[in-house]
């Protein structure tokens, strides 16, 4: 089994969203274009630690109400 890795899982995340939201693929092309610079810059990595704190918080609370 992998191990999890936040940053994949953003990028494959914001894939999907581009994908969904610019049905154009000239301009998807450009938002994962853009979206790969942000993985490039480590500007990707700063947004996926910063969000990290508050996925926990909703990861515990959806849990406890199982």
């Amino acid at each position: 089994m992998a191990a999890f890795d936040p940053i994949t899982a953003a990028l494959d995340v914001g894939e999907k969203l581009i994908d969904r939201l610019w049905p154009d693929p000239t301009e998807a092309g450009k938002a994962k274009l853009a979206l790969l610079q942000m993985q490039q810059t480590g500007e990707l990595a700063a947004l996926t630690a910063a969000a990290e704190p508050a996925v926990e918080r909703i990861y515990a609370a959806v849990l406890s109400r199982l």
